[in-house]
């Protein structure tokens, strides 16, 4: 299945000697798929910016999960060494009541209410000002973005630039599923469905309506996912020995295999030796139990004992072996030093 662009009689991009990461570079890393990467990109001040996603705009007040401040950047190319000047953030300074974490944090308790009630207090929340799109040498591609909307722009761009085969399997490494039913209705979808989608309407649909707990259906819906080849991997189960059993409900997709952590890797061998594509889409609050002051105590209890090396080693080795990596760094759920959100996203990057 091929997201079709549309190419509207309009000449051929060409970009300035100067430009980064350099038209040369991509043609080395990416070979004759180079050509459709810049056919979707522009040039903003001296850098490859996707044509989609190439001005900051407002974050849409349409959807549930987004604050007042809060921006989607532009996503700039870049290759693997610029990560480190690449990778900026601004602040969002939110109520503490505005938050679900921080909610959910106190939900259970009488106390919790109190708290409650009489917070007062706000936290601030870290956001990037450019989402990247990191182009390895080798011609693997990582995706790092605020947030889960914007990996349905993900799953359609990597199918255009031929990153990943059409049958798809999504290795879905979070601590939350992401799994609800999305508002959109039947007749709403018609544009969105992959076989006659452009990049910019996706990218609108993400900007405007997708929300991070529902772009998985979205995704199913459009036809760039099967829910049957969506594979789980959640901070509930990083303590067990055995996947528990998926319980869905009434607002839920209803497919999807939950797996453990540690056999990420074998998992996805088996997709690619069975010819599918492996795209892996990871939420960095997946180590919210470690690090966020935020994160439920209760929870944390449950997964004491778990260090950082043993949840990042798996994932390290997953982002080599899959086809295309995406890295949410969301804010709300790993409210964190943004040294920490830096020095994983580099060692994700440096593994794929």
């Amino acid at each position: 299945m091929k997201v079709e662009v549309n190419r509207a009689a309009a000449p051929p991009a060409m970009f300035s000697p100067r430009v980064q990461p350099g038209v040369a570079y991509l043609h080395k890393a990416l070979g004759e798929r180079a050509g459709l990467l810049l056919d979707e990109l522009t040039e903003i001040n001296g850098r490859l910016t996707d044509k989609n996603y190439s001005r900051a705009v407002p974050a849409s007040r349409n959807i549930s999960f987004t604050f007042s401040g809060q921006v989607v950047p532009p996503l700039v190319v870049v290759r693997p060494g610029e990560i480190g000047r690449a990778l900026s953030f601004y602040e969002v300074s939110i109520n503490h009541l505005e938050s679900e974490r921080y909610r959910n944090r106190y939900a259970d308790s009488f106390t919790g209410f109190l708290v409650l009630a009489q917070d007062p207090g706000r936290r601030v929340l870290s956001y990037l000002n450019n989402y990247l799109l990191v182009v390895k040498p080798n011609g693997k591609m990582v995706m790092i973005a605020d947030d889960h909307t914007h990996a349905a722009y993900a799953f359609g761009l990597a199918r255009h630039l031929r990153a990943v085969p059409d049958n798809l399997v999504l290795f879905h490494a979070d601590e939350h599923r992401d799994n609800v039913i999305c508002g959109i209705s039947e007749n709403e979808m018609g544009p969105y469905r992959a076989e006659r989608i452009t990049l910019s309407r996706l990218a609108y649909c993400c900007k405007n309506a997708v929300e991070i707990d529902n772009y998985l259906d979205f995704s199913c819906r459009s036809g760039f996912l099967r829910p049957e080849d969506i594979n789980y991997y959640l901070t509930e189960n990083l303590g067990k020995r055995a996947a528990p059993a998926y319980s869905a409900r009434s607002n839920m997709l209803r497919t999807g295999k939950i797996g453990l952590l540690g056999s990420l890797a074998d998992d996805i061998k088996q997709a690619r030796a069975g010819g599918a594509g492996a795209f892996l889409n990871l939420d960095l609050d997946l180590f919210a139990f470690l690090h966020d002051p935020f994160f439920p105590q209760e929870k944390k209890q449950e997964l004491a004992g778990i260090t950082e090396g043993q949840v990042l080693a798996p994932l390290l080795e997953a982002a080599h072996l899959a086809d295309f990596v995406f890295i949410a760094t969301s804010p709300d759920y790993f409210c964190v030093p943004v040294r920490t959100i830096s020095r994983l996203v580099r060692k994700i990057v440096d593994a794929a």
